[in-house]
């Protein structure tokens, strides 16, 4: 027996409108520095309801490490995101993912992201992931890469952690920009 699981994906050329008709109160949008400097971080904000407050975690390094990744936690509870968005390439994703996880369930730690343990996540906040690179497939699937200090790669998966929606254009690379 075989099962497929995705998100709902929205794409084409006003794929990112969608972020309108959410009900974002508080979103915490995960991201790069290289994006933070583009375009494609301002049309996402236009996109998200005008009520909305927005946090911006914008210093996702290629292939993070767990501490480097939950660098902003602290604030991200404080700020008590209904919502994660992730934008970016398969670190700035995997980092929301991570983020995610650990903020709606802070007793566990990232070794418990895995498909045996039951995670009883979205029951704060919810995730969606917007693509600007084609490679990883990480805005639609169940699994997250953390880099080690050793510089092993950890593979956590749990399809908990796939976000809820994904967002993007009929176009490879650089969808947004």
């Amino acid at each position: 027996m075989w099962f497929f699981r995705s998100p709902e994906v929205a794409f084409g050329a006003d794929a990112l409108s969608y972020l309108s008709s959410l009900d974002i109160k508080k979103a915490v949008i995960v991201t790069d520095r290289f994006l933070k400097q583009s375009k494609v971080i301002d049309r996402v904000m236009m996109n998200i309801p005008k009520e909305a407050q927005t946090m911006l975690v914008a210093d996702i390094k290629p292939e993070p490490t767990f501490a480097e990744m939950s660098a902003s936690l602290s604030k991200i509870i404080d700020f008590s995101p209904d919502w994660f968005i992730a934008v970016g390439g398969g670190s700035s994703i995997d980092t929301a993912k991570v983020l995610f996880a650990i903020y709606e369930r802070p007793d566990i730690s990232v070794y418990d992201i895995t498909p045996l343990v039951k995670l009883n996540l979205r029951r704060k906040s919810r995730l969606a992931a917007i693509p600007t690179t084609s490679g990883t497939g990480s805005e639609c699937s169940w699994a997250a890469v953390v880099s080690e200090e050793e510089g092993r790669k950890l593979e956590l998966a749990s399809k908990e952690i796939m976000p809820e929606c994904s967002h993007s254009r009929p176009k490879p690379c650089c969808r947004f920009a």
